[in-house]
């Protein structure tokens, strides 16, 4: 977590967050602000889609850097919600 606040991010929650606690980190963006979502666990990416769009957010999903980062090149987000750990690396490799 200490490399993923080095690297510039506001906050760090654990995976298995309280949604309150979720949407309690997250009001710092506007209504209808963009989330893009780094997650290789499909469960996990639909439910965490399902509770953003209840409150508001554009989302979007990769499963993976490579999609993350053609994601990001095409479109701009506000924010980024990562899994730490990808198939393909760590959050610190993508922020790179």
């Amino acid at each position: 977590m200490r490399r993923a606040l080095e690297a510039g991010a506001l906050a760090v929650l654990h995976k298995l967050v309280p949604v309150p606690e979720l949407l309690q980190t997250l009001s710092i963006l506007s209504a209808r602000s963009s989330i893009l979502v780094v997650e290789d666990d499909k469960d996990f990416t639909e439910t965490l889609t399902h509770v953003l769009e209840e409150a508001g957010y554009k989302v979007h999903t990769a499963t993976g850097r490579a999609e993350a980062q053609a994601l990001l090149t095409r479109q701009g987000v506000e924010l980024v919600l990562l899994d730490f750990r990808l198939a393909e690396g760590t959050v610190a490799e993508l922020l790179a």
